[in-house]
């Protein structure tokens, strides 16, 4: 394929227009200036930040969980023991016990028969939710 033009012109590729406007040293230091200010407060920042998405997913877990046993409880499921086998419950519970778990677990129960709505060593344990392995620093 050939292409013919009818005025040749020479492509030329030029930093500053012929009027001399372009960018000068100092406004290129003060933009670097300003973007590393940036990013000194960004980094700064950064350690509470983290923290605070740490806080805020350790309580939507602890929400999701309250529900969990909520929902539980509600719909009367039965809890299947670790052999397979389905027992008959008076409900579900969360336990959390700042001595004896430690500020960073609490467990969901199951309330064996004669339910006594409390946790007791007798009940099922359905789960038990440890913070110090998944969310590090925030208990």
């Amino acid at each position: 394929m050939f292409f013919r033009f009818k005025n040749k012109q020479k492509l030329t590729l030029r930093l500053f227009s012929e009027s001399g406007a372009g960018y000068t040293i100092v406004e290129l230091l003060v933009v670097v200036f300003i973007i590393a200010i940036f990013m000194v407060i960004v980094i700064s920042n950064f350690p509470k930040f983290k923290l605070q998405l740490s806080l805020s997913r350790a309580t939507y877990t602890f929400e999701q969980n309250v529900r969990r046993a909520q929902d539980m409880a509600l719909s009367q499921v039965q809890y299947r023991d670790p052999a397979g086998n389905l027992q008959v419950v008076n409900g579900y519970g969360i336990y959390a016990d700042m001595g004896s778990l430690g500020n960073k677990k609490y467990i969901i129960y199951a309330d064996r028969p004669p339910g006594n709505e409390q946790y007791d060593v007798l009940d099922y344990v359905v789960d038990t939710i440890d913070f110090s392995s998944t969310e590090p620093g925030v208990v």
